[in-house]
């Protein structure tokens, strides 16, 4: 490895660690959410679908499953917990927030309207796209599902 590469690594590291320190502790007992978001060292997704988790079970056997992959599973089985507990120790765990869903009805017509004459902006009423926006705020509750996204303010903290 470089020099450069080991510096850049290292910075990584370092502002992981800032971020981590600066957010807000929650103990996994206390934390209300589905998913978690879970990075490595230099913040890359460090476990299931680019670092989301749907809950520490999942979390675990992610970390299991890392191990297998490894060749690292000891024959004791309460050594295998311990190493997943040592391994999850290492982690960066933030909580996971819902995603906004808002679609927004003066981008759909100012798209839309690209292709029309010049001017016709000008002939959309206000009321027009109120009444738009109402209707795509009431469809995109009733048919979009829940996304998520990470919530680097909130740090899951295990065993407290």
């Amino acid at each position: 490895m470089s020099d450069v590469d080991s510096s850049w690594l290292k910075n990584q590291a370092d502002k992981q660690a800032v971020k981590y320190d600066k957010a807000t502790p929650v103990a996994l007992a206390d934390y209300q959410g589905e998913w978690l978001m879970v990075e490595d060292e230099i913040g890359r997704g460090a476990a299931g679908e680019d670092g989301f988790v749907h809950g520490f079970e999942a979390l675990c056997e992610a970390v299991y499953d890392k191990m297998w992959d490894e060749k690292i599973i000891p024959a004791d089985s309460s050594e295998t917990e311990l190493m997943i507990a040592w391994r999850i120790s290492k982690l960066y765990i933030y909580a996971c927030k819902v995603a906004s869903k808002h679609i927004d009805a003066v981008d759909i017509v100012q798209n839309m309207m690209d292709e029309y004459h010049d001017g016709a902006w000008d002939e959309v009423s206000g009321e027009a796209l109120n009444e738009l926006q109402a209707f795509l705020d009431k469809w995109t509750e009733a048919n979009v599902p829940d996304s998520y996204e990470p919530d680097y303010s909130r740090k899951i903290v295990i065993g407290q």
